[in-house]
């Protein structure tokens, strides 16, 4: 059958089957939290039953639950987890987002321009993956995993108003060192 004849490849497609046809090479990047990791399982699932070829890069106590999928599997760089930023309050996350990407960035570099992947999925946490994207000119895409609030159950939450005084205190702080991974982000870059 001729590929023009072909509907979208799929499984029950002859040229699909062949292993003449592919579609795309995806990258998928996440933060190594099970509650980020696991929502995007369906959508993996789907774009290989579909027949794209997915790598998903991730830290090996993922891989396992990775690879079931049929997804190829490539470990993280390893972090100095000495040089880290402390992890003194809930504002934390910034500082340790941008740092794990100065850290990370270089060898991801190399690895998925190895890689040469059509798009890149990546979690909205994850710094890295967007920087991969936007520094080696592949198209990327968002993904946004989090949990179902109300204004009710959010603002008026008596343990977040009690908090909510330090918290905006806290993520002043860690502005600062954002700031400084970034500038220290742009330098190796360029």
């Amino acid at each position: 059958m001729p590929l023009a004849q072909c509907p979208l490849p799929n499984a029950h497609c002859p040229i699909f089957k062949s292993g003449y046809f592919s579609l795309s090479r995806i990258i998928f990047m996440n933060v190594s939290v099970a509650g980020h990791i696991i929502p995007t399982f369906g959508l993996m699932a789907e774009l290989i039953k579909r027949g794209e070829e997915v790598i998903y890069y991730e830290v090996d106590r993922f891989q396992k639950e990775i690879e079931t999928f049929g997804a190829s599997f490539r470990c993280y760089p390893s972090l100095n987890l000495q040089t880290a930023p402390s992890g003194e309050n809930e504002m934390s996350l910034v500082p340790s987002l941008t740092w794990c990407a100065r850290e990370m960035l270089p060898a991801l570099l190399e690895s998925v321009r190895e890689e040469k992947p059509d798009y890149i999925i990546h979690d909205s946490l994850c710094l890295w993956g967007r920087l991969v994207a936007q520094l080696l000119n592949i198209p990327a895409v968002n993904s946004i995993a989090t949990a179902a609030f109300t204004p009710e159950s959010f603002y008026e939450c008596p343990r977040l108003r009690k908090k909510l005084p330090r918290l905006l205190k806290q993520a002043a702080g860690s502005m600062k060192h954002y700031r400084q991974h970034q500038r220290e982000i742009s330098q190796k870059t360029l």
